[in-house]
């Protein structure tokens, strides 16, 4: 068996994560190479670990089998080098499913304990954003290239089946270097992915705008504090909105519309329609009026009807927009979706903080597949405006 040790500086790129995530320091990454997927009839033949030091770089310790005999002295190795970090967390891929219970049932073969360290699954976190971000899928190399992770590796763990024994058989240098490379990428772009813990954040939006243009075209465009840190900027948009995320920053634009809109009434009971003035009127008002004036209103007829600019309220977030910023606008009774009033020239940082907030936990709630804020009905109201350009 061989062990390889080897220390990197942490790219400049990736130098945020490290005082933005205070966990990263007690994480040990993982990723073990095994000539099949069962434990029974398979064995452990490489265990990398990774981990940031002292100096802050990025030391990796790899442990090798040097021939299918070396399995046992392989586990042990690893073993002991868990019980000298004893105060740290397991952190890999998919090892809730794979690694620990491979692993574990190799080490029971040999009669040795199980894993006690405790660990931490980033596959977990990447089938909650899988369904948010357009990824092409979950593999590690999909997400590695959704986040722009640079991977110079090319093979994948079943590919390097034969290369083991191969070089089990032989001992080529060249194919231990594609053993060792393949596993060592694995272990250290694990720590980049810890960028994940920031795509969370924005479950609960910290949104400061500090800055807000009015453009002449329906919009508003916005730039401030993201509450959030990334390394690789990324963008949401949807038919009302664009914003863009780049390292702790957010720009962005909101369309809104300019147009007469209904504030529906809440308690139709409490007027009366007045039949030629084709207009309601509150019910203690119709005290002195000949009854056949007017009649009891139909719900889609107690509205009071205002111009001005209006904002798009996103499906599902009628109850908060209405507690946060006030009465609910509909172009018609049966439309589907609505929207708040805002003077555009009362457009405040404040506001597009608290508003911005509410469009992105929106576009969190659906599935990319579903992502349209408005309805059909909402696609025909004539003040719907044109689609928000990118920020420039």
């Amino acid at each position: 068996m061989k062990t390889i040790i080897n220390e990197n500086e942490i790219n400049r790129k990736y130098h945020s994560l490290l005082s933005a995530n205070k966990e990263a320091e007690r994480l040990l990454f993982f990723d073990i190479e095994t000539t099949g997927f069962s434990p029974k009839s398979n064995m452990v033949y490489l265990i990398g670990l990774s981990f940031i030091n002292e100096e802050k770089k990025l030391c990796s310790i790899q442990f090798l089998a040097e021939g299918i005999d070396d399995e046992k002295e392989l586990l042990l190795a690893f073993l002991g080098r868990l019980s000298a970090s004893s105060d740290m967390l397991l952190c890999g891929y998919n090892i809730k499913s794979f690694d620990i219970p491979f692993l574990n049932a190799r080490l029971q073969k040999y009669e040795l304990p199980s894993i006690a360290l405790k660990w931490r699954d980033l596959f977990s976190d990447v089938k909650k954003l899988s369904n948010i971000f357009p990824m092409k899928g979950r593999r590690l190399r999909d997400v590695e290239a959704f986040l722009g992770i640079f991977r110079e590796d090319d093979k994948s763990g079943g590919e390097l089946i034969g290369v083991f024994f191969e070089y089990a058989l032989h001992h080529e240098k060249e194919n231990e270097e594609k053993l060792l490379y393949h596993n060592l990428s694995d272990t250290q772009n694990l720590f980049p992915l810890l960028v994940l813990d920031e795509f969370k954040k924005l479950f609960s939006p910290a949104i400061s705008v500090e800055k807000v243009i009015l453009n002449d075209n329906n919009s508003v465009s916005l730039s401030g504090s993201s509450g959030i840190n990334v390394f690789s900027p990324f963008s949401i948009r949807t038919g009302d909105f664009l914003f863009t995320f780049k390292e702790n920053r957010i720009k962005g634009t909101i369309n809104f519309s300019h147009c007469k809109m209904k504030h529906y009434l809440p308690d139709p009971k409490s007027y009366v329609y007045l039949i030629e003035e084709e207009k309601i009127i509150p019910k203690a008002l119709s005290a002195s009026l000949e009854k056949d004036r007017f009649r009891k209103p139909l719900k889609e007829e107690c509205y009071a009807e205002e111009e001005g600019d209006f904002f798009p309220v996103p499906d599902g977030f009628e109850e908060a927009a209405s507690a946060h910023f006030g009465l609910l606008y509909k172009s018609s009774y049966k439309e589907k979706g609505c929207r708040i009033k805002k003077d555009r020239h009362a457009v405040t940082e404040e506001f597009l903080s608290s508003y911005a907030g509410m469009l992105i936990k929106s576009y969190l709630s659906v599935r990319p597949s579903d992502r349209r804020m408005r309805t059909s009905s909402q696609d025909q109201s004539p003040c719907n405006p044109p689609p928000a350009p990118y920020f420039r």
